[in-house]
């Protein structure tokens, strides 16, 4: 990847096929000046840091572009969690991923509070846990730098995140026929291949990144959660602009054309976040703006 944000973009944002991670989320507990000293220090080499809100507000700065994530209540609904801080850590085994988060808890713990600790994990060849490809749409390559990076200016390489945690009810799912899951997500599961003739609320339809006025392109990171008992998907998208993923999640809660999307019927999400995530500068997280 060539492209001159990329250069200067957290090195997470980018990383497929982990195959397993921890989404975590903190609040602000202290002193917000040292819990950005805290930032400064940090080395987060497999993890990718999001900064929320409630941080910029407690620094009495304004970070341009980042919101906070605003409740959403249409046809279907989105709720509003925000936080002070999130990081998403990622390995290529469980253990390495806890050990991980444990140490980028440990550096950060006094001014910030976790709040959300929540072990992801690859399903199969990449799939959700409604058995569809996940990402498939993804952006690849310099597709995927420009999509999911601010291209210039003295921010460049930084990143904007949205982060959700859906709760699935696969039984639900599971009893409709398998045409008609196909109609709800949109491809078919057993080529994955989008269906030209899929109802206008289909997931695909609802969330088509070239089918809005201004392309809504952006990058998806994400992975499932849970056991046999309580399961869903992290979802978490990457973009160099929120308002992209703003009007993709209106979209799919009807809020924009009256239809929701139809995978809401079978999911609902429980947490809702956006983040800026700053670009790298000697090793370490470029927090200017905010000092």
């Amino acid at each position: 990847m060539t492209n001159k944000a990329a250069q200067f973009a957290q090195p997470g944002i980018f990383v497929e096929g982990a195959v397993a991670g921890h989404s975590l989320e903190w609040t602000l507990a202290g002193d917000a000046k040292e819990a950005l000293a805290k930032l400064a220090s940090l080395d987060n080499a497999g993890a990718v840091i999001g900064i929320g809100t409630p941080l910029v507000s407690a620094l009495r700065r304004q970070m341009p572009g980042l919101l906070p994530f605003p409740e959403l209540v249409g046809k279907a609904s989105m709720p509003a969690t925000q936080y002070a801080l999130w990081a998403l850590v990622t390995d290529q085994t469980p253990g390495g991923a806890f050990a991980q988060a444990e140490a980028l808890n440990q550096h950060l713990e006094g001014p910030l509070q976790l709040a959300e600790s929540q072990p992801l994990f690859r399903y199969r060849d990449g799939r959700d846990l409604t058995g569809y490809k996940d990402g498939t749409a993804n952006p690849a390559g310099e597709a995927a730098a420009e999509a999911a990076l601010i291209a210039d200016g003295p921010r460049v390489g930084a990143s904007f995140a949205l982060v959700q945690r859906y709760v699935h009810f696969r039984s639900r799912f599971s009893r409709l026929p398998q045409e008609d899951r196909d109609d709800v997500i949109g491809r078919r599961l057993s080529d994955n291949e989008e269906m030209e003739d899929a109802p206008e609320t289909s997931h695909v339809k609802r969330t088509d990144q070239e089918g809005y006025e201004t392309p809504a392109f952006m990058v998806r990171r994400s992975m499932p959660w849970g056991d046999l008992r309580t399961h869903g998907l992290q979802f978490i998208a990457f973009a160099a602009d929120l308002t992209v993923i703003d009007v993709v999640l209106r979209r799919m809660c009807g809020l924009i054309d009256g239809e929701a999307d139809a995978l809401l019927r079978f999911t609902q999400a429980e947490t809702g976040s956006y983040y800026y995530c700053p670009p790298m500068r000697g090793g370490r997280l470029d927090l200017a703006g905010l000092l």
